[in-house]
């Protein structure tokens, strides 16, 4: 596993800024869930004051919701590439 990084973008580039011990950190999934009338919430005020999250979680913070992490699965994961699809083919003939 890469360490994680702090990466703040220049104008030619980027530049790591930090470096996050890995001991450290937990992987995320999305979508994340929530229960509807928090996310609605969530989703309303950050829409209200023009903020744009990088996920619900980040919504769900920002409005003092403590997040708790669950146990995920690596077959948990986001259709955006071609060879995606055929990947979830596989876990789906495969159960």
């Amino acid at each position: 596993m890469i360490d994680p990084a702090t990466i703040e973008r220049t104008a030619d580039g980027a530049i790591i800024t930090s470096t996050i011990p890995r001991e450290r950190v937990v992987p995320a999934q999305t979508p994340q869930g929530f229960r509807c009338h928090i996310l609605r919430r969530a989703v309303e005020e950050a829409d209200a004051d023009g903020f744009i999250g990088t996920d619900e979680a980040s919504l769900a913070e920002r409005i003092g919701i403590d997040v708790a992490v669950v146990p995920g699965s690596a077959r948990n994961f986001k259709i955006t590439k071609p060879g995606d699809l055929a990947l979830a083919e596989f876990y789906l003939h495969e159960s």
